[in-house]
């Protein structure tokens, strides 16, 4: 899940990878973000959240949804779905199949060089000792794990630890106590990943008027907290989406149609489908048409009737795009149900181990996207350590990888692999972090 412009004279992390689009990832979702951040009052749900979100984000949650049209149709009340028809100019292919045929192949190849920050950290040494309190949005997805193992490593690399506050739920008031419990700690700094800040704005603000450093990460930061005393890295989970959309639409050659799953537990999911995915279909394929059928945590146990549902109704659809991996077997589960497994084909993101097996399988899944998430541990030591030695933060650059049945063949589908961070490339980035702190 990799999972979330404008702040003016905040330190712009932007993703800066081969792709352009990692700088507009930052600069759409931090604008939506900011759209709906100045009432505190107002309080929006994470991926795993049970909040309300703040109309000011103008992106609508329903339960089970509604039905609406792109070309202007009416909406009405109903199941859990949403459908969007991309009939710009129906049969068309449009775009440039070269293009995405380029992108596709930076997308799928492995990370050949690592582009770490160029300003080395000074004084290291002054890092001994110190804290860092890791609160992820759920400590019980796997990615999360991942994350923290990896942090634990890299804070032992300057002498310093990492504590993990164990949510296994992933709620509001969980997220509160961790803060409170990391101010009580006395830590040297907060690392707030896709948590939503906007639940916690105010125990950050305290956190940050006791001295303690705030990175928020894979989503934007609190435009309210002092800039020498936060930072923010984004995802990749954006790109991720691109990616996707463009690998339907080279299988696809521009034509035919999808039924996507899109997201609805919070205010970010929407935006990578709407401002990432759909604008590739609607530049390089005009003529697809797409039904979008909106899903979250808390109705997940009807995401696979929901599936079956549309897929009875729209007979001729030859794609099931599940935004993330979490819902991918309940997607899979709805495939089976209306006896369509031998015609549709499924895509999603987040790639994670038991995804890549399923891909790997060649039973279901076509194509599934990545971010590093070894790496994004090592970035965000990096960022807390620049905010405790008083440092400028700097862009902070996350790998991700397209997979798909071809190339995640020559992949060692191992709990080791996927904590080492070996299907994105070379596992060299903690030497290099440790070199670029004046460690290693």
């Amino acid at each position: 899940m990799s999972r979330r412009g404008t702040r003016a004279a905040r330190p712009q992390l932007t993703q800066r990878g081969a792709n352009t689009v990692h700088q507009e990832e930052e600069k759409v979702v931090g604008h939506h973000e900011h759209l709906g951040a100045a009432p505190r009052q107002w309080l929006r749900r994470g991926r795993f959240g049970a909040i309300a979100l703040t109309a000011a984000a103008a992106l609508a949650i329903a339960g089970c949804g509604s039905s609406k049209s792109n070309s202007g149709g009416s909406s009405s009340g109903g199941s859990a779905s949403t459908s969007a028809t991309n009939a710009s100019s129906s049969g068309s292919s449009g775009g440039s199949s070269s293009a995405v045929s380029a992108a596709l192949a930076k997308f799928e190849a492995p990370t050949s060089k690592y582009g770490l920050p160029s300003a080395a950290l000074k004084h290291a040494g002054n890092l001994k000792g110190k804290t860092i309190f890791y609160i992820p949005v759920a400590s019980v997805v796997p990615e999360f794990a991942i994350t923290a193992a990896q942090l634990k490593t890299a804070a032992a690399a300057v002498g310093a630890k990492v504590d993990v506050c164990s949510d296994p739920t992933g709620t509001p008031t969980e997220w509160n106590a961790c803060v409170g419990q990391a101010i009580s700690q006395k830590v040297a700094a907060i690392v707030l990943d896709a948590a939503p800040w906007q639940v916690v704005a105010n125990q950050l603000t305290a956190a940050t008027k006791k001295g303690i450093k705030v990175v928020t990460a894979d989503q934007p930061a609190d435009p309210a907290l002092p800039k020498a005393d936060s930072a923010d890295i984004l995802g990749v989970s954006g790109t991720m989406q691109t990616a996707v959309a463009d690998w339907v639409i080279s299988d696809s050659k521009g034509k035919g149609s999808a039924l996507i799953l899109m997201d609805t537990d919070g205010p970010a999911p929407p935006i990578y489908i709407t401002h990432f995915a759909l604008p590739e279909f609607k530049k390089h394929a005009p003529g697809f048409k797409y039904t979008i059928q909106k899903i979250s945590t808390a109705n997940q146990g009807q995401v696979a009737s929901a599936v079956s549902s549309q897929l009875l109704k729209n007979p001729s659809t030859g794609y099931v795009y599940t935004e993330f991996d979490q819902f991918l077997p309940n997607a899979q589960q709805g495939v089976q149900s209306a006896n369509a497994t031998s015609k549709v084909k499924g895509v999603s993101t987040t790639a994670l181990l038991a995804g890549l097996q399923l891909l790997k399988s060649k039973s279901y899944s076509y194509a599934d996207a990545g971010q590093d998430y070894p790496f994004s541990a090592w970035a965000f030591a990096d960022e807390a350590y620049r905010l405790i030695l008083g440092q400028p933060a700097v862009p902070e650059n996350i790998p991700m990888r397209l997979f798909t049945r071809q190339n995640v063949s020559g992949l060692q589908l191992t709990n080791a692999a996927q904590n080492s961070g070996s299907w994105y490339g070379a596992t060299t980035f903690p030497t290099q972090f440790k070199k670029l702190w004046g460690v290693g």
